[in-house]
């Protein structure tokens, strides 16, 4: 699958999302100053995923600790299905990233 295919399918929000769902591989949850958030549907399952400005994609999940929620972050591979290779999950980060206007920061 191509960047540009899983780009354009990827709903601007929720609302968009159920309202086709066959039609999209997930939606954006939120987009922030250095980070989008977003969940992923296509695998079937969903997962909450987050591609930082360091141009790497995340599984988030929420956990609680000492009574307050907090958010856990770990390393996924094969985010976007075990047919993406990864220069497409390079490019899909980039492009997500220069669609938001998120400054690309070097590791």
């Amino acid at each position: 699958m191509k960047a540009e295919q899983i780009i354009y399918g990827i709903a601007v929000n929720a609302a968009t999302y159920n309202a086709n769902p066959g039609g999209f591989f997930g939606y954006i949850e939120k987009v922030k100053k250095t980070s989008i958030d977003l969940v992923w549907t296509r695998s079937g399952k969903s997962e909450t995923l987050t591609i930082t400005s360091r141009c790497v994609v995340a599984s988030r999940s929420n956990v609680e600790q000492n009574g307050k929620i907090r958010t856990w972050y770990s390393y996924t591979l094969d985010p976007f299905g075990e047919d993406v290779g990864y220069g497409e999950q390079c490019q899909v980060v980039d492009l997500m990233l220069k669609k938001f206007g998120i400054q690309i920061v070097a590791a």
